[in-house]
């Protein structure tokens, strides 16, 4: 059953958000734009194989690249760089 609508409450506390990770969040806007990897990466200037590493959970920016990198996407996908860093995750009442 995927939905009820007499879910009790101990059932609604145990509702959890998936985290999702950059990689993640960079393999959807990917995805969304219809790009390949490397053109995806030639457009963002990074190489092919560090954005393959990013989407696979291999690696990760540096802390300090996060902000110019989500810029740098925000502009390519129109897509907030703020949803990129973590800030717009989605809540659950």
């Amino acid at each position: 059953m995927l939905h009820n609508k007499n879910m009790n409450a101990q059932q609604k506390s145990e509702l959890r958000i998936p985290q999702w990770t950059f990689g993640d969040r960079v393999r959807k806007a990917r995805h969304e734009s219809g790009m390949d990897q490397k053109e995806f990466a030639a457009a963002i200037g990074i190489k092919s194989s560090t954005l393959a590493a990013y989407e696979t959970g291999r690696a990760n920016p540096r802390f300090k690249d996060v902000p110019v990198l989500s810029k740098r996407l925000e502009l390519l996908t129109r897509i907030p760089r703020s949803w990129f860093m973590g800030f717009d995750d989605q809540t659950m009442d």
